[in-house]
């Protein structure tokens, strides 16, 4: 999963948390329901200005860890 749509699945996240629809968080935020739908679903990908509009937008805040032994192969949160 990329960074981005980690970052979709997070906004998901927050909808569902605060009770939103996206029907209103598609108001909100001047896009279409249809777009904003298929970046929450994977179908299509989001600039991560705009990701961090939507954070905004939900009162949220990106916060970014690097955890070591993590690379191709490894399993998170296995350090060697």
């Amino acid at each position: 999963m990329t960074i981005a749509e980690q970052m979709a699945v997070q906004i998901a996240d927050a909808l569902d948390a605060d009770g939103m629809s996206q029907a209103e968080f598609a108001r909100r935020t001047g896009v279409s329901v249809k777009h904003l739908n298929q970046v929450l679903t994977g179908k299509a990908t989001a600039r991560y200005a705009q990701l961090d509009y939507w954070a905004f937008v939900l009162d949220r805040r990106w916060t970014v860890h690097l955890e070591a032994g993590v690379g191709p192969g490894d399993t998170p949160g296995r350090h060697q």
